[in-house]
Order: C-alpha cells, then structure tokens, then sequence
C-alpha cells in the first residue's frame, strides 16, 4: 500500500505544480492575495472559489480513503479534534502557500510530539503552541518560504533575509 500511496503523493504533487504555474493558477493567487483586484480582472470569483473547494474535496476524499486502506479501520474516534489541530499546526509551520511546505510541515508535526515526548511527556503540548508561534513571528510564509526565491516575509522575516544577505 506505501507505493500506491507514493505514487497518488507525487500525482497530487505534479497536478497541483501545473495548476499553479498554469494561467488559472495565476488567478487563483490574485484571488486569494487580492479578491477584489481579481475580479475587476475578469476572474470569476465564485466560479473559482467552486472549482477550488470541489478540488480541496477531492484531495482529502481521495487522503480520506487511502488511509482507511492502510490502517483497516475508520471510526469516530480515529481522527479528533487534535488532530485537525495538529494539521493546521503543520501547514503553517511547512507554509500555507507550497504543497511541498505543507507536506514536509505535516511530517514535521508527526514526528514532533514523539521527539517531544522523548525528552518529556509534558513538553508535547507546549513544544506545538512554542512552534506556531515562532514560525508566525520568524516566518510568517512557513519552512517553505526559505526556499523560495521571494524569501522569507513580515518583520522579522525581512531581518532574517538581511542577515543571510549579508553572510554571503
């Protein structure tokens, strides 16, 4: 089951680069940075915002039963409210606005509470609020916004890409 999970990864990966980098990707990002600007450009903002909710279902249907199949069993409990916490914790971290953030951000989050709970049991809860809150501070576009060729934004983000400027 890993390989076939591997392989709807880097399909999802792949659909959503070509999107992004196709004429509607590029209105999809007016949309969501300027909503108003975009439609006075001639994007239809309800169609689009449509579009992107069917889409955003379909990824999570699609997540949704790859992992019923891989752990044989879905019920109410399976998944909490922590849970969705946590993943919304994971895409900020990684960055809101790369698939590729987002991925490595949800890694991240699975694997922070073990590491957490291997120095202390009581540092887990505390080690995602201290992580959220350095991420937004030092930067506000997530692990992702490192790379990419904007750089890190917001107040801080701005010093950090100073400083790395000038250690070259």
């Amino acid at each position: 089951w890993h390989a076939i999970v591997m392989a709807v990864l880097a399909l999802a990966l792949w659909s959503i680069r070509n999107v992004r980098h196709s004429r509607s990707g590029r209105a999809l990002q007016a949309l969501a940075d300027q909503p108003l600007a975009a439609q006075t450009m001639g994007v239809d903002v309800m169609r689009a915002r449509a579009v992107v909710f069917g889409a955003s279902g379909a990824f999570a249907g699609v997540a949704g039963a790859l992992g019923a199949l891989l752990t044989d069993f879905v019920g109410p409990d399976t998944y909490g409210s922590w849970f969705s916490i946590e993943l919304l914790i994971g895409a900020v971290v990684g960055g809101l606005y790369s698939a590729w953030g987002a991925l490595f951000g949800g890694l991240l989050m699975k694997f922070l509470p073990d590491l957490a709970r291997g120095a202390s049991g009581a540092l887990a809860f505390p080690a995602h609020g201290l992580l959220l809150i350095a991420m937004v501070w030092f930067l506000p576009r997530g692990l992702a916004g490192l790379f990419s060729p904007r750089g890190p934004r917001g107040p801080r983000g701005a010093a950090v890409a100073k400083r790395a400027a000038q250690s070259r």
